[in-house]
């Protein structure tokens, strides 16, 4: 169990203090995330929504500002729901994808600084949802490059190399996820409460969308303590197209045109 006797935690928890303060909307989310000593896979960083995975070693060679800039990368996988999104697309071609859009909005944001491998393109931004990006970098051959972190997979996505095979242990003979003893977890599955400090956790799809269920509610209720002005636009329309009660709920202190326009346009549908 991390404590802040251990260095490298204590700059972790020191950062998102820091969001706290100067970009809430990152930091309190940032904040719902558990810390977790991933050294033993995890080369860079990692999230399931639930937890913050990270390498000791990488996170000793980061900076302040991109510390910063790393968690904040966590934070908009989790709020842009990459992991639930990718369905059977190329792993490598929509984690690249998901990394432009991610490190244009923190960059847009002026959240920290971004690390030297991060992957950017200024003509790649949040305009854009990670589909139509994945069908441009699809169409024109893109060269694989590696993103900032490490993206998760879920149960019966398969690795990296499209194969489907586990290579964690995380799955008995059948190559179905492992039962805990007492049947914890979603209906006897892996429990991805305490699964991750030896090896990246299966998240099943029932995990998955309770995850999921999870982080819409707290992406709404963070808006709401923030003020929709500190929230990023591209954020602002993802749950703005897909979530009318978000709407609803959200537009009692924006002022903009566009966002006042849409909710009149939701308004005038409903019964």
């Amino acid at each position: 169990m991390s404590d802040l006797s251990d260095p490298v935690y204590k700059e972790i928890v020191t950062a998102r203090v820091k969001l706290l303060f100067e970009k809430p909307f990152f930091g309190q989310l940032a904040a719902r995330m558990v810390c977790i000593d991933a050294s033993a896979w995890c080369k860079t960083a990692a999230t399931d929504g639930r937890h913050f995975y990270y390498n000791r070693e990488f996170i000793k060679g980061l900076s302040k500002q991109e510390l910063l800039f790393l968690i904040g990368h966590e934070v908009l996988h989790c709020v842009y729901d990459h992991l639930g999104r990718r369905g059977g697309r190329d792993p490598k071609i929509w984690n690249m994808a998901n990394d432009y859009i991610v490190n244009w909005t923190l960059k847009d944001q002026l959240v920290g600084q971004m690390p030297s491998m991060g992957l950017y393109d200024p003509k790649y931004t949040d305009d854009l949802h990670s589909e139509e990006l994945y069908e441009i970098l699809k169409k024109n051959s893109v060269t694989i490059k590696m993103p900032l972190d490490e993206h998760l997979e879920m149960s019966g996505q398969g690795d990296d190399d499209g194969d489907g095979g586990d290579q964690d242990g995380d799955q008995d003979g059948n190559g179905q996820p492992k039962k805990l003893g007492n049947g914890q977890g979603s209906g006897g599955t892996v429990d991805v409460t305490i699964m991750g400090k030896d090896g990246p956790p299966k998240l099943t799809e029932e995990d998955l969308q309770k995850i999921r269920n999870e982080l819409k509610a707290a992406v709404i209720q963070t808006a709401q303590q923030v003020g929709a002005g500190k929230v990023p636009a591209g954020v602002r329309r993802k749950y703005y197209e897909n979530t009318d009660d978000a709407i609803v709920m959200w537009c009692q202190d924006i002022q903009d045109d566009a966002f006042r326009d849409r909710l009149r346009s939701i308004e005038k549908t409903r019964p």
